[in-house]
Order: C-alpha cells, then sequence, then structure tokens
C-alpha cells in the first residue's frame, strides 16, 4: 500500500470506493463515472492481499493521466452483507462484488462477458460461471445478455449474482414503452386496412368502367359505395 510519511498535507482528494478489482488493477468511486486503471508505481508499491481496499473504504487518491498514481486508504466500511443468489462460502472480499451488464452469455452457458459500470467499452475477458450457477434457470437469476446485475467474480469465475430490482417507476416506463407500442400497432393496421379496401374498390370500378356498366359521373358514388361495402366485409 502506498502511505505518505506522517506529518505530511494529503497528497490528493478524498473518495469512496465503489468497487476494486485487484487482479486487474482497476478501480471506481462513487459519483465517477468511469474506472480508472493503477499506475504501475501504486501496483509495485501495494500489497492488496495484506491491505485490501474493499468496496466502501475511503481512500486518499491522486490522478495522473487518466491513472491513479497514488491510492491511500484512509477508513474501512461498514460491515455489510449482499444477498446471494449462490451458496458458497464468503471467502472473498467486498471489492469482488461489481455492478455490471451482461454482455454476452456462451452459447454452453459456462462463461459470460460483462460491461462494468463505467466503462464505455465491453470487457475483453470471458468469465467463467461456477457450476452451482450453470445449475440454476439464468433468466430466473438474471444471467443474461442486457440485463443490470451485480455479481461476485473470484479467481475469475463469476460465483454469485444479484438481479437488479426493478422499482415501480421502472416498471411503469416499460409498461408505457409496451403501451405506445401497441397503439402504433394499431394505427399502422388500420392505415394497411384502409389502403387496402380502397385499393380493391377501385379495382372493381376500374372493371365495372371498362365493361361499361357504369358512366363517368358514376364512379365517385359507385367507388364510395364499394368502399363502404369492403370496409364492412373487412369487419
Amino acid at each position: 500500500m502506498v502511505y505518505s510519511k506522517k506529518g505530511k498535507k494529503p497528497k490528493g482528494e478524498t473518495k469512496i470506493v465503489a468497487w476494486f478489482l485487484p487482479k486487474k488493477s482497476r478501480i471506481k468511486f462513487e459519483e465517477d463515472e468511469d474506472s480508472y486503471s493503477l499506475a504501475s508505481n501504486v501496483i509495485e508499491a501495494s500489497d492488496f492481499v495484506k491491505y485490501p481496499i474493499n468496496k466502501g473504504d475511503t481512500v486518499e487518491v491522486s490522478m495522473k493521466d487518466g491513472e491513479v498514481s497514488f491510492l491511500r486508504k484512509t477508513g474501512s466500511a461498514k460491515a455489510s452483507s449482499v444477498k446471494e443468489a449462490d451458496t458458497t462460502s464468503d471467502n472473498t472480499s467486498a471489492s469482488d462484488v461489481v455492478d455490471v451488464t451482461i454482455y454476452a452469455v456462451s452459447g454452453n452457458k459456462k462463461v459470460a462477458k460483462l460491461i462494468l459500470v463505467g466503462k464505455d467499452k465491453p470487457e475483453t475477458t470471458w468469465y467463467q460461471i461456477s457450476e452451482s450457477l450453470q445449475a440454476k434457470d439464468y433468466q430466473e437469476i438474471g444471467l443474461q445478455a442486457g440485463k443490470e446485475v451485480s455479481v461476485k467474480i473470484q479467481d475469475e469465475t463469476i460465483v454469485a449474482i444479484k438481479a437488479k430490482v426493478e422499482t415501480r417507476k421502472d416498471t411503469e416506463s416499460s409498461e408505457a414503452k409496451t403501451s405506445s407500442s401497441k397503439r402504433s400497432s394499431y394505427r399502422d393496421e388500420e392505415a394497411t386496412d384502409r389502403r387496402s379496401t380502397l385499393m380493391t374498390a377501385k379495382d372493381i370500378v376500374a372493371a365495372l368502367i371498362n365493361a361499361k356498366m357504369i358512366s363517368p359521373d358514376e364512379v365517385k358514388t359507385t367507388l364510395k359505395e364499394y368502399v363502404n361495402t369492403c370496409t364492412e366485409l373487412l369487419k
């Protein structure tokens, strides 16, 4: 861990850790949209096994060229528990629990690609899915492409997953979109029916004209009659 000497002023600003993946040398802070990689000097001077940094910890941090150039833990997170969808022993730190979007799940359902919160591009690493999770219903636990979830990663393997709780606002928004889509579909169907009815009536009138069964003065009235007739038949 990088420490400043006693008596020196803080070298950076104080932030709260949102998640930290020591094996990936990547960290994200609360209220920041992006995650950051650690500079080589921080990695070389740190022992994250002996001095772990967990989710919710307070740290002193400095940035340089888009990387974390200084990192010092100043406070520990309050004890908390995460309800998991897997019954595995909890031998990992809270830093292994991260918010992600499932980018893809392999056809054999043994690996998944994740998009970490705050990253514009998807992870290039496929994470293994634990055997206990493979035995579950992926739709039920939220292990599907496009789903926003919290996952616990241990030794490059997803060992637990918790689906995002859908709020009433999200539900209402989804229902409103569905209703709007249905109304739009109905309008499109009605417009198609009107066009089809008009074209059919037009063809009938054209045939009557060619057969000299109606005069030019009767075209408008006859067309209207057949439009009404075709509409009634369609209903």
